[in-house]
This record gives structure tokens, C-alpha cells and sequence, in this order.
């Protein structure tokens, strides 16, 4: 799907005028605003600082299970006015392929506008108790796991990249360019690794203990989704993989660094359990 050319739809003077004023009085790339008695979010081009590390992060994770080499170019996600066409016109793809995302309402060089269908998904943890939070976990994983199973990838599957509203999960974000770079397969085992990664970060929520046993059982309630034998083997060596990383770069005196370690580590051997 990815690279299709699409005609996005432009925006109307009115909806042109209304933004022009909210961008006028604020620096936020997003923005809300009510237009013709719907609520808007409105996410404006930038230029991208953190694009690149977030790309070699990438490719250092997913080269070595890759069959072939991959540019850091190729895993770059495009920023300003390119990237904001690439995010739109992915995001009308599943519109149009009826993926449980917000509606693309209009896109001009510097800003795109899309409905809001629902609370960011860490306001909905945030309301509710433990039984409650755990069971949302469940349905975001098997959300996944069904969006997967349709031959979709997310690229950016964590946590803050999912909306909720009445019992349904949407999916924002689709800044990354992966397809290009990668088979599948492996971009879906990016997925699950990004979404179990925010769960590792769910410290607010869940003691240590907790959140291993979510990641396990995550694991195995997305792996029963359906046939996903290639996908668990190939979430398996990901894991290795992790744990590899993490033995190279152990002894790094960035502490930033050092606690994102510890997270990769606790992810990686519990995807390993749930894959056993």
C-alpha cells in the first residue's frame, strides 16, 4: 500500500481560514479545533530532529534477520512538507481499506486536518482500575494483532500512538517509512516489539512483576491470533537479537541510555517466554 499515489482532498476556505488562525496564535504541531460543529486535530509539517536516531535504531535492531542490506537513507522517515503527504496519504489508504483510524478531512502544504474519534488510549489506562486497565492491554494487542492479520503495518504500534473511543482502538501516526526498507513480516514484528516496549513503560500503572507478566500474555494472545508460526519464530530471534544489543551496549555511561537498555532487556526476554 505503501507509495501509492493518492489525490488527498484540499482543504475548503473556510476550514483554511480556521486553522490559519489557531496556527497564528500557537508554535504546538497539534492543534484542536471545533470547524462546522466537529472537533478537529490538526498536525502541522515540521522539520524532524530525532529521525535519524530513531532510524539507526531501527535498522541495528532489524538488519541482521533482514536478507538483504538497507541504507539508513531507505529507514528515514521523511519530515516537513513530504513527510506530512507520506502521514496523510497513508492515513487515507486505511481509511479507504476501513482501518479504525481517524478521517483524513483535508490536507494543504502545511498542515493536514482529521477527525477525533476518541481519548488518547493512556487517558483511557488512566481512568480505569488495574482489571480494567489489563483488559484494555488485551483488546490493543488482539486490535493489533487482527490489523497485522489484514496485511497492515503501523510503524509506530506503542501506546501513544492509540486513540479509544466507545470499545473501539484507532490508530494515529504513520509518520514512518519502512516498506521500502523491509519485508513484512518483520515490520509487524517491529510493531509488537514497539507496543510491548510502551507497556515496559507502564510504571505509573504496573509494578515490575506486572508488567513482565502482561508482556508474556500480550505475546501469547497476539500469536493466537490466527496462523502465526513465520511471525513467532521471527519474534523470537527479534528478542535474541534485543538481548544481544543489550550485552554490547551494557557498560554505556549514558543513563538515558542505560535505562532504555534496561527495558529492552525486560521486553526482550518476555517476548521470548511468550513465544516458548
Amino acid at each position: 500500500m505503501e507509495g501509492e499515489s493518492q489525490q488527498l482532498p484540499a482543504p475548503d476556505a473556510a476550514l483554511s481560514t480556521r486553522v490559519g488562525l489557531a496556527c497564528a496564535n500557537s508554535r504546538k504541531r497539534i492543534l484542536f479545533i471545533e470547524h462546522q460543529g466537529e472537533k478537529l486535530c490538526i498536525k502541522r509539517a515540521q522539520r524532524n530532529p530525532g529521525r535519524r536516531v530513531t532510524a539507526w535504531f531501527t535498522r541495528l535492531l532489524l538488519q541482521p534477520l533482514c536478507h538483504h542490506p538497507v541504507k539508513l537513507s531507505a529507514v528515514i522517515a521523511p519530515d516537513r512538507q513530504e513527510g506530512l503527504h507520506h502521514e496523510a496519504t497513508r492515513l487515507m489508504q486505511y481509511n479507504r481499506a476501513g482501518v479504525a483510524t481517524p478521517k483524513l478531512k483535508a490536507v494543504s502544504d502545511y498542515w493536514f486536518a482529521m477527525s477525533v474519534p476518541g481519548i488518547l488510549f493512556g487517558n483511557a489506562l488512566r481512568e480505569g482500575d488495574q482489571a480494567e486497565r489489563e483488559a484494555l492491554l488485551r483488546d490493543a494487542v488482539i486490535a493489533l494483532a487482527d490489523f497485522h492479520e489484514a496485511d497492515h503495518w503501523h510503524g509506530g504500534a506503542q501506546i501513544k500512538n492509540l486513540l479509544y473511543g466507545d470499545g473501539q482502538i484507532y490508530r494515529i501516526d504513520f509518520e514512518e517509512r519502512l516498506a521500502t526498507a523491509f519485508d513484512l513480516p518483520l515490520i509487524q514484528v517491529w510493531d509488537v516489539f514497539g507496543f510491548m516496549m510502551s507497556v515496559g513503560r507502564l510504571r505509573k500503572y504496573f509494578d515490575i512483576p506486572t508488567r513482565e507478566r502482561l508482556i508474556e500474555t500480550l505475546v501469547r494472545e497476539y500469536l493466537a491470533r490466527g496462523e502465526r508460526k513465520q511471525l513467532q519464530d521471527l519474534l523470537a530471534r527479534f528478542a535474541r537479537r534485543g538481548l544481544t544489543l543489550v550485552e554490547r551496549f551494557r557498560f554505556t555511561r549514558y543513563l538515558g541510555a542505560k535505562r532504555s537498555l534496561e527495558r529492552v532487556e525486560m521486553v526482550s526476554q518476555y517476548i521470548l517466554r511468550g513465544c516458548d
